[in-house]
């Protein structure tokens, strides 16, 4: 619906489904099969545009309830195997906020931020010594709170050659590994910076990644059930080079 032609709100229902399947690896019949997961989700938002388009604010909140949702377990035979279950329920509700100004010609100035509650509301998981209760914990490799903010600035130093700046940081906050909610995620918080020199013909940039050189777990993961192991790969450490471009 268009308030104005500066201001946009939106709201749409989605329905989906995962189908069903069979792990091929259980090391008991019990575990072969799983079940068909459906959602249901609600979206609501706003996209504006401020001060003559040099200011745009965009924000969206959400609610996503996942029946039958499917999640992955060690299995308790294999560990070195990963099952798909069922969990029951997943509820996710978030919201989003992006913002992009223009505050002088040649600066532009980019955020979102993000939070995102996603919680296991039904998940109990039959277990040979008792059953194992998920059911209140946070979804595994989901982080609560996020942000990524970019700022971007080119001049022009003649009538062919401009310079350009470029600086980024992003970085998310309250993230589990496992179903159990036992071990915490790395906090991925990396620095980028650019700076460069270029024409209509060629392009010149000096750069250096991961300036706090942050060695975080990008892909970290324990037991889906417990905290009994522990693995990751890490990120790359800072970096630092020259990027050299002709276009033909």
């Amino acid at each position: 619906f268009s308030v104005s032609d500066d201001v946009l709100l939106y709201a749409k229902i989605v329905t989906g489904f995962k189908a069903g399947g069979f792990n091929s690896v259980a090391g008991r019949i019990a575990h072969l099969p799983f079940d068909e997961e459906k959602t249901l989700s609600y979206e609501v938002g706003a996209k504006t545009s401020w001060l003559d388009d040099r200011l745009r604010v965009n924000v969206a909140v959400f609610q996503q309830t996942r029946e039958d949702a499917l999640v992955l377990i060690n299995d308790p035979d294999m560990p070195i195997n990963s099952l798909g279950v069922n969990a029951g329920e997943i509820e996710n509700r978030g919201v989003e906020l992006e913002l992009s100004a223009q505050p002088i010609p040649g600066l532009r100035l980019m955020l979102a931020a993000g939070y995102l509650d996603a919680e296991f509301t039904d998940f109990v998981l039959p277990g040979d010594d008792g059953d194992l209760v998920f059911t209140g914990n946070r979804m595994p490799r989901t982080f609560k709170y996020s942000l990524t903010s970019v700022a971007t600035y080119v001049r022009p130093l003649t009538e062919t050659l401009s310079l350009s700046l470029y600086g980024s940081y992003r970085n998310a906050w309250d993230g589990y590994i496992n179903n159990d909610n036992s071990m915490k995620l790395d906090q991925p918080e990396v620095v980028d910076l650019r700076i460069g020199v270029e024409t209509e013909a060629w392009k010149l940039v000096g750069f250096v990644d991961n300036v706090l050189d942050n060695r975080y777990k990008s892909s970290e993961f324990g037991s889906l059930v417990t905290s009994s192991r522990h693995r990751g790969t890490f990120a790359p450490g800072r970096t630092y080079g020259l990027q050299a471009s002709y276009r033909f």
